[in-house]
């Protein structure tokens, strides 16, 4: 696949640089400007891989159009024989067309609370001190909450979601105004 990319030169310009993949181990995420950059890319990778004994996988590929404009071309159902998604997980994150990061958060902070949930023996457990139970916390828990948060893109709405979630996990460790000085 990196073959065909290497002189292609579609894609979007970010920052004067044109960007038009982004690969992670077996993992490639090609960015176009246009539904017809994407059919001709597609089209073109398909007989690349053709030329090496390959084959596009329909199951494990997804197209998702997102436009500034925020129709999303709704009319297009497929593009070079592959399904249009409006959402899709990539490396473990939710990506959207609507290019918000707030599906994601709540996908992180339902994650999170399952987490809290499993242990619910710990917290019960009095044999186990708080301070043990902060340190489970924040090694089991808030890594869940906030995994790819680096790449969120956040509005003041999804701030204060995103904020309220540790203190209603504390609750359940104890009272949130002892532990209001414990959080980061």
């Amino acid at each position: 696949m990196v073959y065909k990319l290497d002189n292609w030169q579609g894609g979007v310009s970010v920052g004067g640089r044109k960007i038009n993949n982004l690969i992670y181990a077996d993992d490639t995420l090609i960015i176009t400007a246009s539904v017809e950059e994407m059919e001709f890319i597609m089209q073109r990778l398909q007989e690349t891989s053709t030329e090496f004994g390959l084959k596009l996988n329909p199951n494990k590929t997804t197209v998702m159009i997102v436009d500034r404009q925020n129709n999303n071309q709704p009319h297009v159902g497929n593009i070079a024989g592959f399904k249009v998604v409006n959402k899709y997980l990539y490396l473990g994150s939710l990506i959207d067309n609507s290019g918000s990061c707030e599906g994601e958060i709540r996908r992180r902070i339902a994650l999170a609370r399952t987490a809290v949930t499993k242990l619910t023996k710990i917290w019960k457990d009095t044999a186990i001190t708080k301070n043990t139970k902060l340190r489970l916390l924040n090694s089991l828990v808030f890594p869940i909450a906030t995994n790819g948060a680096e790449t969120w893109t956040l509005k003041k709405s999804d701030t204060r979601f995103h904020k309220s979630h540790p203190s209603r996990s504390l609750g359940e460790v104890s009272e949130q105004e002892k532990l209001a000085s414990y959080i980061r």
